[in-house]
């Protein structure tokens, strides 16, 4: 009875999307006004029913956390998408059952160590995400990101599926737990360890959306709708972080730390991870410089927030650990604001090309005004929530005497900050001259999602003012999930 009550959200999650299935097949065409409040009603029951359950022992305070931030984004998307021209009023159910969905998928992988289970969520991911991406069949640039997001996606599912394979051929099982305590008692080669552990890691620097495994991020921000990029980017984060901390670090770093240190028996470990880190944070900044596109451009600052949650992770410590986790709301908050005000730029202006939205500042002074915040949230300029935990993940690194990493994460901050200042120039400064050259004037939006633009600011300020709170109650969440 304890495990049906653990495992409510998921159910109502599963019903909600079941209920909206049925209700598209059944009256097609009939007016779609309930589909967002329904798909609201599934998500907002979902949380109150993770709230309900925290605490449990089958179910860790870090897992409840993901699945809160995997439920928050998905509600997001749907109210954006529910006033998207880009998604449109006929496919509103197919939205929300897709944003459902991969939050359904996330739920599974934070509730559960059966590692077959992660590895299907992770595959129902992929295909619900390249479904979505490629909504606009009439669009290259729509069907590309599709494909390279199912592509890179399946191939890397492949890859954790076999590095699963030699784990359940070694030790019988596929929950981390048993597989933690068989290795323990019966170590595996070296070799073969290595391989697994590579495997696995190549599957969650994909998920965190990280080098070498980056080329589909900026894609699916410019090809896809909107809330769909904010859906897939988003949620993928949780996945790929729910991977690294709950089943690398117990089976490949905590069975190694009685037989001389996990460093000492993997000492290229922290070459590979530094590389990936520095080159996301290098690649991101330096990406987000040249791009003409704002939904690609934010691909780029997001690839380089990516770097900074590996160069987390890479420490294997639970104060860099609970850092990483202290920043994914405020990533998570600021991607939404980003996210809602392209998505009505885009609808008015038919565009997102930096020269299409030179009458943004006067059109929509407010959205502009809140995208340009927001950008700088992620930037993680000061005050925002993002800059506490950055500077801590970079002062311990410094502590460890990696210099180069810091370097590398100091100077794509820097420079990542002069690209958010030119986007500010472009929108409120010289593309005022050439405005004219729009060919088209703008659209008049709704105003339901100006209103939740201006209300984030409300979850963005709480992640700020209660950011001490929140460190200690991931200090209390994260030791019994490897330590």
């Amino acid at each position: 009875m304890e495990l049906l009550v653990t495992h409510l959200p998921e159910i109502l999650i599963g019903l909600t999307v079941l209920g909206l299935v049925v209700a598209e097949a059944t009256y097609f065409g009939e007016p779609t006004r309930l589909v967002a409040p329904i798909a609201l009603a599934g998500a907002a029951g979902a949380a109150a029913l993770v709230f309900q359950s925290g605490g449990r022992q089958a179910v860790p305070g870090f897992s409840d956390f993901l699945r809160l931030l995997a439920i928050g984004v998905a509600a997001a998307a749907v109210m954006i998408a529910k006033e998207s021209r880009e998604v449109g009023a006929r496919r509103q159910a197919e939205a929300s059952v897709g944003f459902l969905g991969m939050a359904l998928c996330v739920f599974l992988a934070a509730v559960s160590d059966d590692l077959l289970l992660w590895c299907v969520s992770g595959v129902f991911f992929v295909l619900i995400g390249a479904t979505l991406s490629a909504f606009n069949k009439d669009s290259g640039i729509s069907a590309e990101a599709g494909f390279k997001f199912l592509a890179f996606g399946l191939i890397v599912q492949v890859l954790f599926a076999f590095g699963l394979a030699l784990l359940f051929s070694h030790t019988g099982s596929f929950h981390v737990s048993v597989i933690q305590k068989a290795l323990q008692a019966k170590p595996l080669e070296l070799e073969l360890y290595g391989a697994a552990l590579v495997l696995f890691a190549c599957a969650g620097l994909f998920w965190v959306g990280a080098f070498p495994f980056h080329f589909w991020l900026p894609d699916i921000f410019e090809g896809s709708p909107t809330p769909v990029a904010l859906a897939i980017a988003g949620m993928a984060r949780l996945l790929g972080l729910n991977l690294l901390v709950r089943c690398v670090l117990p089976i490949f770093v905590e069975t190694l730390h009685d037989k001389g240190g996990f460093r000492a028996q993997v000492p290229d470990w922290d070459i590979a991870l530094s590389i990936s880190a520095g080159v996301s944070m290098v690649i991101g900044a330096l990406g987000s410089l040249k791009q003409q596109s704002l939904k690609r451009y934010v691909g780029y600052i997001w690839l380089l927030t990516g770097g900074m949650v590996v160069a987390g992770f890479l420490q294997m410590e639970r104060e860099a650990l609970v850092r990483v986790a202290q920043g994914l709301p405020s990533q998570l908050v600021s991607l939404v604001g980003v996210m809602a005000a392209a998505s009505i730029l885009v609808d008015g202006y038919q565009s997102d090309r930096w020269g299409r939205l030179g009458k943004a500042s006067s059109d929509y002074l407010g959205v502009t005004v809140g995208l340009a915040v927001f950008i700088f949230s992620i930037l993680a300029l000061p005050p925002s929530p993002l800059f506490i935990s950055s500077l801590g993940i970079l002062g311990m690194a410094y502590e460890k005497g990696w210099l180069l990493l810091v370097l590398c994460g100091v100077g794509a901050w820097a420079v990542a900050l002069a690209g958010g200042f030119r986007f500010v120039y472009m929108v409120f400064g010289e593309s005022r001259r050439w405005a004219s050259a729009a060919r088209q004037a703008a659209v008049p939006t709704g105003g339901a999602r100006a209103v939740f633009l201006a209300l984030l600011i409300l979850p963005w300020l709480a992640a700020f003012v209660g950011a001490e709170a929140l460190l200690s109650w991931l200090r209390d969440g994260l030791p019994p999930i490897f330590w």
